[in-house]
């Protein structure tokens, strides 16, 4: 995936061209790297595969010659094609073990209903040990502040860069209350 990105990489002719292609990669990975906390049937299998097609389409749909195509369409498109191809591997893909699955649960203690099979299965067997169910809205709250804080310094290092102090003191001033905001949540996850 390095050196086809690196490859890549030779024939992009813009900055813009690269960061929408960077977009469509996290965008199309972003949704299955977020539900494998939340559904216990994503397995590396699905990982890998979203991995590689959301690189493919997005190289294609953001270097492709589409006459009519709007520049969101091109954006979106990736993630499309990028979630029905792990979601079809999810469910074609052999599973994780049970074994593996309730060891992880054990040490993770993942929320929301995609685990229910797992901790019920646990519970039955009498091995569902220590602290209770997390905390679901709280662990969403977390994930939006990461993503906006990710992407506020990410901004504001480039508003740096061009000179605009104005800007990218804001987004910093984003990015901390952002990264407060997980700082103090964190001992409730």
């Amino acid at each position: 995936l390095m050196v086809a990105a690196a490859i890549t990489s030779l024939y992009l002719e813009s900055a813009l061209q690269a960061f929408n292609i960077l977009l469509s990669v996290g965008a199309g990975t972003g949704l299955l790297f977020i539900l494998r906390w939340f559904w216990w049937r994503i397995s590396a299998w699905s990982e890998i595969t979203a991995m590689l097609v959301s690189f493919i389409a997005a190289v294609y749909f953001n270097g492709a010659d589409l006459p009519g195509w709007e520049p969101w369409e091109k954006l979106v498109a990736p993630i499309a094609v990028t979630a029905a191809a792990w979601l079809l591997v999810t469910f074609i893909a052999p599973s994780t073990s049970p074994e593996r699955l309730a060891a992880f649960y054990q040490l993770v203690r993942p929320a929301g209903p995609g685990w229910r099979r797992v901790r019920n299965r646990l519970a039955a067997n009498g091995d569902l040990s220590g602290a209770g169910s997390s905390n679901l809205s709280l662990a969403l709250l977390c994930v939006l502040a990461a993503s906006v804080g990710v992407y506020s310094l990410l901004f504001a290092i480039g508003y740096v860069i061009y000179g605009q102090l104005m800007l990218a003191t804001g987004l910093a001033a984003i990015a901390a209350v952002a990264a407060f905001i997980i700082w103090r949540s964190w001992d409730a996850l």
